[in-house]
């Protein structure tokens, strides 16, 4: 797993200077990544994955379905999926695949301006074409390397920055994100395994906890109680597909009470328990050979 991100810029005043300076700091988290020339049997009916997943595919026939959506990939275009959607997968025959699998980590103040919740198709244009033939090009020369993790970054930053131009260019004339709200967001997620009450929160941004728990629903549109368990959830979906740590550990560092509590708030948000979570992501993958 590596990690790139965009050094920032010199400092200048300036909201236009400060949207650039978000966009230009988002990195990516990259867990798997590849291109498979011939898929024999791209069929995987129900995946959820707690990483975002990247698919191209040049050949056609093989489509990306919720209950509300479905694509079929082709030359023009390449699918995003959002952590935790699940999608079903399926081919007519022989595909071929590039994809990827990364944890996008957003700026705080993108975080609480958008949220991502179904796949997106994004249309190529002649730069994503550039990147994506540079990419298969390099995976059939040399395989996986480090310039190979550039151009995924590259071809990732090309449709985040199509995705969030439009919420960039409204914090100018709308303004940014409640400061003190981003510095409570980081407190949260820097200790996720603490137990965290909203007047110690309050406190640390020196607000009353009426007061707090109102601006924070109008910055994020939720609750403190609900943005805290989806961090939570989060995380603990990735532990859980990264394997190693039992259910019981997880569920501590994840800052749930004990792993019954946390057993059925991860079912209330999944549809199933964290060891049925956990097994599903690894047979899918191994099924898959990483395209999925």
């Amino acid at each position: 797993m590596k990690t790139y991100t965009h050094p920032f810029p010199e400092r200048k005043p300036g909201a236009a200077h400060r949207t650039a300076e978000l966009l230009q700091g988002v990195s990516y988290l990259f867990y798997d990544r590849g291109w498979v020339r011939a898929h024999p049997n791209w069929n995987f009916p129900r995946v959820l994955s707690p990483y975002w997943r990247v698919l191209h595919s040049r050949t056609g026939g093989a489509r990306v379905d919720t209950p509300r959506q479905g694509f079929v990939l082709d030359a023009s275009n390449l699918v995003l999926i959002p952590t935790d959607v699940e999608t079903a997968l399926s081919a007519s025959g022989t595909v071929d695949m590039l994809f990827s699998h990364t944890v996008p980590a957003f700026p705080l103040a993108l975080q609480v301006a958008v949220r991502f919740d179904r796949p997106i198709e994004i249309r190529l244009g002649e730069c994503h074409k550039a990147v994506i033939a540079e990419l298969i090009g390099r995976n059939e020369r040399d395989g996986r390397t480090d310039a190979d993790l550039l151009l995924h970054r590259a071809l990732l930053d090309l449709c985040f920055g199509e995705l969030l131009a439009p919420v960039l260019l409204r914090f100018p004339q709308e303004g940014f994100p409640d400061g003190r709200i981003l510095t409570m967001l980081a407190f949260m997620e820097e200790h996720l395994e603490a137990s965290l009450s909203n007047a110690q929160l309050a406190a640390r941004i020196g607000l009353g906890r009426e007061q707090m728990m109102r601006l924070f629903r109008r910055v994020t549109g939720r609750s403190v109680k609900a943005y805290l368990r989806e961090l939570r959830i989060a995380r603990a979906s990735r532990e859980l597909a990264a394997g190693g740590k039992s259910v019981k550990q997880i569920a501590a560092e994840c800052g749930f009470a004990n792993r019954y509590y946390f057993t059925r708030v991860f079912v209330e948000r999944m549809g199933m328990g964290p060891a049925a979570y956990r097994e599903r992501f690894r047979r899918v993958s191994m099924d898959a050979g990483g395209p999925c």
